[in-house]
């Protein structure tokens, strides 16, 4: 831990340390992580440390701010002058030698933790969601846990009350795979508006997506899915199951579960961004958000909002296709969704996938970077885009390579780079885009890199550019491109 540029660490007196902030409108202070293998507890302790530096820094600052990478937690300041004594004194404190004064300032901060209306909430979300997961390292017996969940039911099914609620107005329990915001006991109540809560902390941009209802449902043997008339995700099962049974220990535990409820809790709406991104279901307790986790690889958890693997998305999509092709014979209708790829060469293949990348809300449009003309020499990568940041998770470079093909032409894993590209800048996900088919070399290639190198990967060939295409809402591309 340190303050930058002021190398007297080893020295460091109180006078020079307010000299220093006299001399600075703005400077930064930081939290050194870990390097390596850390313990969930371990991390939880670096964030509840940055989340004290922060908030008893807060009262002295005429603005702060906060920003996290893979090495510090960093803290930028502008101090107000009236206040320079006090915040001097506390950063001494904080990087000097602690008195049993000081580390008791810190125990009654985190006694008191869970009372306090907090100016970093995501600080402290994080510091929960690392105190959860690392629960079985602390080694509580029978009878401490019995006492624990008593008190915080939640924290059985692995969700806590989130620290952004004092902010809102309203109670939002998280978890590492979605958001439960309960109703209360009145059996008329209309749902909290969401839209507030997302803008802020759920990474969807300035602009809330479009939400459509959906439908969940399961052919055969085949894992269960939602579907709207624009997207189609993995059905969350399990996590959904876990998160009604934790509404229903909280509604108990406040007393606010009526008979009404016990009676009533099977049936649920689901809605589903066009983009598959997020997903939110209502029930007659609560409302349920799930976000896509690029980053979850477990096929049987079933409990984040996944998109489907390429082998499960071509099952359903040919149990869709003969039932389309059934019901389009039977109706005489012929719906032709196909593209004229001939008109377009490489330079506009680039400009159209430029367009459609962003069909993903996770992905800010503002990061989006072209890199140069068509088959120029950009070391592996056609367009550079960033994922939004969310509460938990900071925003990611993605890789974007375009391939144009002839249509009906393969796509193989030799005429692809990836990971020497992902190395050389830095990327932590990766897409593929091409108006051909994609072969089971480049599919078994990236899926083996997603699985080892635990990032995110997009996979989009001739049919689902198409399909995308023949949405209403992209008909202006189409036509701008195709001409048709």
């Amino acid at each position: 831990m340190f303050i930058p540029s002021l190398d007297i660490e080893e020295n460091l007196t109180i006078d020079l340390l307010k000299e220093y902030i006299k001399r600075h409108n703005n400077f930064k202070v930081n939290i050194t992580k870990f390097i390596g293998y850390n313990s969930n507890l371990d991390i939880a302790d670096e964030y509840f440390f940055s989340l004290f530096l922060g908030e008893r820094l807060y009262p002295f600052c005429e603005s702060i701010s906060y920003l996290e990478d893979s090495r510090n937690i960093t803290f930028e300041i502008c101090p107000k002058q009236i206040k320079l004594n006090e915040l001097t004194s506390f950063l001494f404190d904080f990087y000097s030698e602690w008195t049993i004064e000081f580390e008791n300032s810190i125990d009654d901060f985190k006694i008191s933790l869970k009372k306090q209306k907090l100016f970093f909430p995501e600080l402290a979300d994080k510091y929960m969601a690392n105190i959860i997961a690392g629960i079985d390292d602390v080694c509580l017996d029978e009878e401490e846990l019995k006492s624990l969940y008593s008190e915080n039911p939640e924290e059985k099914f692995e969700f806590w009350l989130s620290f952004i609620s004092p902010h809102l107005g309203y109670d939002v329990y998280m978890s590492s795979w979605a958001w439960i915001i309960p109703y209360r006991s009145n059996r008329g109540e209309v749902p909290h508006d969401l839209g507030q809560a997302l803008k802020l902390y759920g990474g969807v941009g300035k602009d809330l997506p479009m939400m459509e209802k959906a439908d969940d449902f399961c052919v055969g043997n085949l894992p269960p899915v939602v579907l709207s008339n624009s997207a189609i995700m993995l059905f969350p099962r399990n996590g959904f199951s876990i998160a009604r049974k934790c509404v229903l220990s909280i509604l108990q535990k406040s007393e606010s579960l009526q008979p009404y409820y016990l009676n009533n809790v099977e049936p649920y709406q689901v809605l589903l961004s066009e983009d598959g991104c997020l997903m939110i279901v209502k029930d007659y307790c609560a409302q349920y958000v799930f976000f896509i986790d690029r980053h979850c690889y477990s096929s049987e958890s079933e409990l984040s909002l996944k998109s489907l693997e390429y082998c499960v998305e071509q099952d359903y999509q040919n149990v869709f296709d003969r039932l389309t092709d059934k019901f389009i014979s039977l109706s005489g209708n012929h719906v032709d969704i196909s593209c004229p790829w001939e008109k377009i060469d490489d330079e506009l293949f680039e400009q159209l996938c430029y367009d459609l990348i962003i069909y993903s809300s996770d992905f800010d449009p503002d990061t989006r970077h072209k890199m140069g003309k068509s088959r120029s020499r950009d070391g592996g990568r056609d367009i550079e885009i960033y994922t939004r940041s969310r509460w938990n998770e900071p925003r990611v470079k993605w890789i974007i390579q375009c391939k144009l093909l002839s249509r009906g032409a393969t796509l193989s894993g030799a005429k692809v780079q990836v990971s020497d590209v992902l190395d050389q800048y830095g990327a932590g996900g990766f897409c593929i885009m091409t108006s051909g088919i994609i072969d089971a070399t480049l599919h078994d290639k990236l899926d083996g890199i997603e699985r080892n190198r635990r990032i995110g990967v997009e996979k989009w060939d001739y049919m689902k550019i198409e399909r995308v295409l023949a949405k209403p809402k992209y008909q202006n591309i189409r036509k701008r491109y195709f001409g048709v």
